[in-house]
């Protein structure tokens, strides 16, 4: 998958790791854009991460999508995207797909960016589609974080099992709304 991103996507930029937790952080609102999606090894002091449990130790490939990472090839304009995505190292078609979209809001203003995270993850996806990084009829997960919300049941006060299944048949995403994410092997989350 990586080599197809690459094609696609030149300037995109790579991490791998199979750290047993891997922390993102969203430092661009808090720096103004001097620092954008980092990985870490252990949770960040200074900021609220999106926590991916990795006690496999699977080997994982991160795809960051900066500025200008994804444009229209026909404007050269940039595209609605999300932040990141995510995937084990060695893939195949039955391997999951993460795409990160991190939200660093005040849980007054969630319901709102909710709305928004939605439709940066499924522009994202659409367009690693239309490209053929991914199949077509391929299910994709997609998270979106809310790392400055702290409780840990907010996911049910913003998307709902209708919601999460309309969602599914209309795009062919599996969504979550969460901070914490487990991967259980190559061909599972949650």
């Amino acid at each position: 998958m990586k080599s197809r991103i690459e094609k696609s996507y030149p300037k995109i930029s790579f991490v791998e790791t199979s750290w047993p937790e891997i922390h993102v952080a969203d430092y661009s609102d808090k720096t103004g854009s001097t620092r954008t999606i980092e990985y870490h090894e252990t949770k960040p002091a200074d900021i609220n991460s999106l926590t991916l449990i990795n006690d496999g130790a699977l080997h994982i490939t991160a795809a960051t999508l900066n500025e200008q990472s994804m444009t229209d090839p026909e404007t050269d304009k940039e595209m609605s995207h999300c932040e990141c995505v995510l995937f084990p190292h060695q893939n195949d078609e039955g391997t999951w797909v993460l795409f990160v979209e991190i939200k660093d809001c005040k849980v007054r203003n969630m319901s709102e960016y909710f709305k928004k995270a939605k439709e940066q993850i499924v522009a994202t996806v659409a367009d690693f589609r239309n490209r053929e990084v991914i199949p077509k009829g391929k299910n994709a997960h997609a998270v979106i974080s809310f790392p400055n919300k702290t409780k840990t049941n907010y996911y049910n006060q913003i998307i709902h099992q209708g919601d999460r299944t309309a969602f599914l048949h209309q795009h062919k995403i599996i969504i979550m709304a969460t901070n914490t994410i487990t991967i259980k092997n190559n061909r599972s989350l949650s």
